[in-house]
């Protein structure tokens, strides 16, 4: 591989990460929005049904819900698992996206380290074993700067 098929591949490299991460920038908040009216939807028909078919009580300050004929304990237990699942959604889905952020970076140091190892192969002989940080970014890839 040469100098410019290499700084080709990592400027693909570079714009491949720079897709990915730009997915996920957009994905986030149409997510959230989606997850929330989810969740909105789910506390409206909940605050219904304990309205028409739960009787309501306080106990040392907060606020319960009891239902009032046991035909009905069935869809009380389907609605609240339902607002629980939709918590639990809006606290999971940005973690991750956070768990898929850090992917992708992994991805692309990985995809780095590929192109690197391709263009100095000896970089993998050497005695020591050992690949200190300058010898991977700082001295290896400043022929991109030359290009």
């Amino acid at each position: 591989m040469n100098t410019a098929e290499m700084s080709r591949s990592i400027a693909n490299e570079i714009d491949t990460f720079t897709q990915h991460l730009d997915g996920l920038h957009q994905t986030l908040p149409l997510t959230n929005l989606m997850v929330a009216a989810v969740q909105y939807a789910a506390q409206e028909e909940h605050s219904k049904f304990v309205e028409h078919y739960c009787e309501t009580f306080e106990e040392n300050g907060r606020l319960f819900a009891r239902v009032k004929d046991m035909e009905h304990y069935h869809r009380w237990q389907t609605l609240n698992a339902q607002f629980i699942r939709t918590q639990t959604a809006q606290e999971l889905i940005p973690r991750s996206l956070l768990v898929t952020l850090v992917s992708q970076y992994d991805a692309f140091l990985g995809g780095l380290l590929k192109l690197l190892f391709s263009y100095k192969p000896e970089i993998l002989n050497t005695s020591d074993r050992a690949l200190k940080f300058s010898q991977l970014v700082l001295n290896q890839f400043s022929f991109y700067n030359t290009a």
